[in-house]
């Protein structure tokens, strides 16, 4: 399992699946890369399709997918952004809500998956599904 692409955490080079896990520490992470690195996140996903690859997000939180929409994020506080020019707007956190309105599109788009486990197990969960087959 190894890097050789520039998407994507995780891929087996040694086989034809044209898979690729792009692990994630929990849903906070998530919710940073549906939120603020949404554009830069949007790429690699357009990358992995033109190079024919599925992309599996494997995100190290006990929860179940549906659950997502209900999800309260520990982060809700909303905060304070300054413009270019210095105007102050206030930017609310990611809802799980707003989250999985995402993921649903772009499960669509761009044939993602989003898979949930305990993260002792994500080693085994990422082997599994590179695995020689």
């Amino acid at each position: 399992m190894s890097k050789i692409n520039n998407f994507g955490d995780y891929t087996n080079p040694l086989n034809d699946k044209k898979v690729v896990i792009d692990r994630k520490k929990d849903l906070i992470e998530w919710a940073g890369n549906l939120g603020k690195g949404h554009q830069r996140f949007k790429r690699e996903l357009e990358r992995a399709k033109e190079n024919g690859y599925k992309v599996i997000v494997l995100i190290e939180q006990k929860i179940a997918y549906e659950d997502l929409k209900t999800w309260e994020n520990p982060k809700a506080i909303t905060k304070m952004r300054v413009l270019k020019d210095g105007t102050q707007v206030v930017r609310p956190a990611m809802t799980g809500l707003q989250m999985w309105k995402i993921c649903e599109k772009w499960k669509e788009k761009y044939d993602l998956s989003i898979w949930f486990c305990d993260k002792e197990k994500s080693p085994v969960v990422i082997a599994t599904c590179l695995k020689d087959e």
